[in-house]
């Protein structure tokens, strides 16, 4: 099992619910939430749809997972390539090490001087969080292109200047090139978590008056 499944029960709290009592239908049921709310997946399979602890379920896609052992970090040199998966653009340096086919197009100087001085990394929760802050450069600024979302995370463009101030912070420490400077998990939906009050409460003031 990847080494993002434990991390999903955090995550998929930003995905839109979907009851199911039956998990058989676990697939099928997103399908038509997904069309109430306007909104497609060209990804829909087994594998992106995540249960909740309450027995729900969402979609979600991660763009790049690792197999990660419980409680220890690995080295990317004495790492099995094929335990790394999905998309280069959303890949995280350490795994793009591990794993020569996950490595993206587009210019990534940090992961060049990592190849140049054989510098080794160690696979961590973290690539779920890299994974994770290309994903939001794509829900808020490229849609879906997402080697366009590569080089924002790489740090070859700048955000734009509509994506919030802590938003935008947020993303940014989401992709640090180094793992340990990434948030956890947890620390994501505080911060997601504080935004969305502050917005509430800034919408609730405007009512008010």
């Amino acid at each position: 099992m990847y080494g993002v499944r434990k991390r999903q029960r955090y995550l998929a709290r930003l995905a839109t619910p979907v009851p199911a009592a039956d998990p058989e239908h676990c697939l099928h049921a997103p399908l038509p939430c997904l069309r109430f709310h306007l909104s497609t997946s060209a990804d829909v399979k087994t594998d992106n749809v995540l249960c909740r602890d309450d027995g729900s379920y969402c979609l979600g896609d991660f763009g790049c997972v690792a197999k990660i052992p419980k409680n220890r970090k690995i080295l990317a040199d004495t790492y099995h390539k094929d335990d790394c998966c999905g998309s280069p653009d959303f890949c995280a340096p350490e795994a793009a090490l591990a794993n020569r086919d996950l490595r993206p197009k587009t210019p990534w100087l940090f992961l060049k001087n990592c190849i140049r001085m054989r510098t080794k990394l160690p696979l961590t929760r973290a690539v779920d969080i890299y994974s994770l802050g290309v994903l939001a450069v794509c829900l808020l600024v490229t849609g879906t292109f997402q080697e366009s979302a590569a080089r924002y995370a790489h740090r070859e463009l700048p955000l734009p200047p509509h994506v919030p101030s802590a938003l935008a912070q947020l993303v940014l420490d989401c992709t640090e090139d180094k793992s340990h400077q990434r948030p956890s998990a947890e620390q994501v939906l505080q911060r997601l978590d504080a935004m969305e009050a502050e917005v509430l409460a800034a919408e609730a003031k405007a009512t008010a008056e």
